[in-house]
């Protein structure tokens, strides 16, 4: 079922599958990153040590960073590709896309490049303590060095959800992290690449994800890449859409950061330790949290092409249901 088509409007059976569907690819999408935070942060802990586990942890306000610039204009995006989708102009749709891509490897490219070049003054923002500088140093430049994988997965994987295959986003996202299980475990165990290994392999895990979607827009009548002019994606609306979600992942950031630095200040090695145990299990409610709110985004876009506000109760009802059993 394809949930572009007026098929399902009006329909509660109907919505409730696509909200099903859509909500599994939507949490592996959201999981994809912070999953692979927390396997790496468990093996390392388990194989290099504590400093090894809070090293990694200090890493994460900026894997949130990417993921919140990401968020400014994809939100947007995919809200009125959503929308062009459920009124049937795959052509609009088609430049909404493309616009998304080529932006995206553009600011990967530029984040990567200031990343490097200033990358000592960062990691004293990012790490107070000498001890831990030398693993979180290590794990942060790959970090840096992948990030254009990194927002290209977050892209790929909303597009194809929204595109009607939001299963292959959740077999990608499952593929793709037990290949970081394994080469983590290789990595560090058998080549002794240590806290590098790790972040390694969390990047190698974004190519794979990529590589698995990526057939998808070679199929008939799917998202393809098109030329486009900026009045053709409307980015004013565009980012006034993804305003809201932008401020609220880069505040989150925001108190990552926050955190890391009390605790480090005022705690020292044994306060980071433990917050990064913390922190692997509040990553959890972030899943959930979060991606059901981007489930609702897909599906409601289309529903209101569809001008379907019968449908759109029915999804929110759902939505905010589901939130409340998980919690």
């Amino acid at each position: 079922m394809s949930v572009g088509s007026s098929q399902f409007a009006r329909k509660p059976v109907l919505v409730g599958k696509a909200f099903r569907l859509y909500l599994l690819a939507s949490v592996l999408t959201v999981a994809a990153s912070q999953i692979a935070v927390i396997v790496d942060a468990t093996i390392v802990g388990n194989m290099l040590g504590d400093e090894a586990l809070a090293a990694v942890n200090l890493s994460k306000p900026l894997q949130q960073g990417f993921m919140s610039v990401c968020w400014l204009y994809l939100a947007g995006a995919t809200m009125l590709c959503g929308m062009a989708i459920g009124r049937g102009d795959r052509l609009r749709a088609d430049r909404l896309f493309s616009c998304c891509l080529i932006v995206t490897i553009i600011l990967g490219g530029l984040i990567t490049v200031a990343g490097m070049l200033w990358f000592t003054p960062l990691s004293h923002a990012m790490c107070q303590l000498e001890q831990l500088r030398e693993m979180s140093d290590d794990y942060m430049r790959i970090t840096i060095l992948t990030a254009v994988p990194q927002m290209i997965t977050i892209v790929l994987n909303q597009f194809v959800t929204i595109d009607g295959n939001p299963r292959l986003v959740s077999r990608s996202v499952l593929i793709g992290n037990i290949f970081n299980i394994i080469f983590d475990v290789v990595f560090i165990k058998y080549l002794g690449w240590g806290i590098s290994g790790a972040a390694a392999a969390t990047g190698l895990m974004y190519l794979i994800c990529i590589a698995i979607v990526l057939p998808h827009f070679f199929r008939k009548g799917s998202l393809r890449l098109r030329l486009f002019k900026a009045a053709d994606v409307e980015p004013g609306r565009m980012l006034t859409f993804g305003l809201p979600l932008f401020f609220s992942t880069i505040l989150l950031s925001v108190q990552f950061l926050g955190n890391n630095y009390v605790a480090g200040h005022f705690l020292g090695g044994n306060g980071l330790k433990a917050l990064a145990v913390c922190m692997q299990m509040f990553s959890f409610s972030m899943i959930i949290l979060t991606g059901t709110l981007r489930t609702l985004q897909p599906v409601g876009s289309i529903l209101s092409g569809l001008n379907d506000n019968t449908g759109m109760r029915i999804l929110l009802r759902r939505g905010y249901r589901f939130m409340a059993i998980c919690f």
